[in-house]
C-alpha cells in the first residue's frame, strides 16, 4: 500500500520478469470473467500511448523502489466488511503491470491509497481508510490491516490533512529527543506554491526524509548521543550508522517526537528509527531529502518505519488525519 500516489496496479500474466517460483500469486486475466482492457478508442487513453493490440498503455515509476509498465484494464474487486459480509465493486479502472522493474517475489502491485486521479479506488470507495503496521521487517506478522471507507478507524490525536495530487500533506512543527525540541527553522516544513516541498506520509516509503536543516539538526543530536557509546560505521558515509545491536546497544535510547499542528504527535522508538542493514551493523533510518534529487531535496517524507505501532486513520472528507499508538493485534477485537 502506497499512500504517496493514487495508482492501483497488480502483476498480471504474462509479465517480464516474474519468477514461477515466486511465494505471490498473479493475476491472470484469461480465467476472469469481469476482466477487460481499455480501448484506445476511450477518451480517457492518450493515443500516443497505445500498443499494437489497441490496449492502452500506462508506466508509472517511484522516486524510491521499482517502477511498472502495462495496460490499463478494467476488473471487479470485492472486499470483506467488518460484519463479514462482502462489497463488490465493479469496472474498477487499475493497472495490469506486464513489464517490472524488478521481481524478487516479495510482492504482486501496489495499492495506491492516495486521491485526486480516476484511478484512485479511495476515491471510489469513499473519503476515509486506516492503516496499521505493527513491523514492516516482519512479513508474516499477522495483525497489520488496512481498513477502507466506513470501516476505517478514527482514534487518537488529530490534525488538519491536506491531500493534494494525490499526496496527504501535514502540518510538522518541530522535532524533539528526550524532551528536548531541537532547533529548526519551522518554515523549512511549510508548503509553498511553485516549490516540491512541505511534509507528506508516504506508507510506501520505508525510510523517513527531512529537508537538510531538519536532518542536520536530528542526526548531529544523534550523534552526539552515540559519541560515547557507540562506534561509528564508515561504510555508508551518507548515512549515520553504527557497529553495534538496536537490541542490545541502544535500550533506554529517547525517543524522537514529531511535532504536529493541534497538538498531535508521532512518537519513534528505536524499532521506529534504526534498521540492520548487516548483523552487527544499523543505521539511522531518516535521511536527508537531498539524496533524492534536486527535484525533491526541500520535500520532507513521513515514512513506513516512524508509522509502525500506529493506527493511522486519513479522513479526506474532513481533512483531520489521526494517530492512535497501539499494538495493531488489538485492533482485531
Amino acid at each position: 500500500m502506497d499512500s504517496g500516489s493514487s495508482f492501483l496496479w497488480i502483476k498480471c500474466l504474462p509479465c517480464s520478469p516474474c519468477s514461477s517460483k515466486s511465494p505471490i500469486s498473479i493475476f491472470y486475466p484469461r480465467k476472469s470473467l469481469t476482466y477487460s482492457s481499455m480501448s484506445c478508442r476511450r477518451y480517457r487513453c492518450n493515443h500516443s500511448k497505445c500498443n499494437s493490440y489497441n490496449e492502452c498503455t500506462y508506466n508509472i515509476t517511484y522516486v524510491r523502489g521499482p517502477g511498472s509498465t502495462g495496460i490499463y484494464v478494467f476488473e471487479q474487486l470485492s472486499f470483506e466488511t467488518i460484519d463479514d459480509t462482502k462489497i463488490v465493486v465493479p469496472r474498477v479502472l487499475l493497472g495490469c503491470g506486464r513489464n517490472l522493474e524488478v521481481d524478487k517475489g516479495q510482492y504482486n502491485g501496489v495499492f495506491g491509497l492516495g486521491v485526486g486521479r480516476e484511478t484512485s479506488l479511495i476515491t471510489q470507495l469513499g473519503s476515509q481508510f486506516s492503516y496499521c503496521v505493527g513491523n514492516i521487517m516482519d512479513p508474516h506478522y499477522p495483525y497489520n490491516q488496512l481498513s477502507l471507507g466506513d470501516g476505517a478507524i478514527m482514534e487518537g490525536d488529530s490534525t488538519p490533512l491536506e491531500s493534494s495530487y494525490g499526496r496527504y500533506y501535514v502540518t510538522l512543527e518541530g522535532i524533539s529527543i528526550e524532551g528536548k525540541l531541537l532547533e529548526i527553522d519551522r518554515r523549512i516544513f511549510e508548503r509553498t506554491a511553485m516549490v516540491d516541498n512541505g511534509v507528506i506520509l508516504d506508507s510506501g516509503t520505508t525510510y523517513t526524509w527531512l529537508a537538510q536543516d531538519a536532518y542536520n539538526a536530528l542526526s548531529e543530536e544523534v550523534r552526539s548521543l552515540f559519541r560515547e557509546m557507540l562506534q561509528r560505521y564508515k561504510g555508508m558515509p551518507n548515512q549515520l550508522c553504527s557497529i553495534g545491536s538496536v537490541r542490545e546497544d541502544l535500550s533506554g535510547f529517547p525517543a524522537v517526537t514529531f511535532h504536529f499542528a493541534n497538538g498531535a504527535q508521532l512518537v519513534l522508538d528505536t524499532q521506529s528509527m534504526f534498521l540492520h542493514i548487516a548483523p552487527r551493523v544499523f543505521c539511522l533510518a531518516i535521511g536527508s531529502s537531498a539524496v533524492n534529487g534536486d527535484n525533491s531535496k526541500n520535500l520532507s517524507v513521513i515514512g513506513m518505519m516512524a508509522q509502525q505501532n500506529y493506527n493511522v486513520g486519513y479522513d479526506i472528507g474532513q481533512n483531520k488525519l489521526y494517530f492512535q499508538r497501539i499494538d495493531c493485534e488489538l485492533l482485531e477485537d
